[in-house]
């Protein structure tokens, strides 16, 4: 399953789909998307997330630390983004 969603919109405005409705998902490209905001904590219960590509957007304060606990996580992309 691979999921690419290309909005202008904040990331908060998109979070309710994450929570159920992918729990599946291997795949997330939201790169080029103009997010803002926090990068939400419930990204971690995505745990069969392999790859997961949040490049080229203006996210808020720190990486949430749960994401420690995506078993599955083989690579996260956070180029061209606003963490400190």
């Amino acid at each position: 399953i691979c999921w690419c969603y290309t909005c202008k919109a904040t990331l908060s405005k998109v979070t309710y789909v994450w929570s159920w409705e992918f729990a599946m998902m291997i795949n997330m490209d939201i790169s080029v998307n103009k997010l803002s905001g926090e990068l939400p904590s419930l990204l971690s219960e995505l745990q069969m997330l392999e790859y997961l590509n949040l490049s080229h957007n203006t996210f808020d304060g720190n990486i949430p630390q749960q994401l420690d606990h995506m078993v599955s996580i083989k690579a996260i992309v956070l180029s061209l983004t606003n963490f400190p």
